[in-house]
Parts: C-alpha cells; structure tokens; sequence
C-alpha cells in the first residue's frame, strides 16, 4: 500500500462495506 492508488482502493472497499452494512440495518429496521 505504498502507492496513492492502493490508499484508494481500501478507502473504496470500507465505503462499500459500511453502505452494505447500512442498508443491511436498515433492512432490519434496527435504525
């Protein structure tokens, strides 16, 4: 991860994985 671009791409991972999470709650009516 030395490369700007990989900051990026585990930036973009943690943002695609707290939405999925989010929406998963939201499913579940937990928020």
């Amino acid at each position: 991860l030395d490369t700007p671009y990989g900051y990026f791409v585990v930036l973009g991972v943690i943002a695609v994985f707290c939405l999925l999470l989010f929406m998963r709650f939201k499913k579940a009516k937990w928020l």
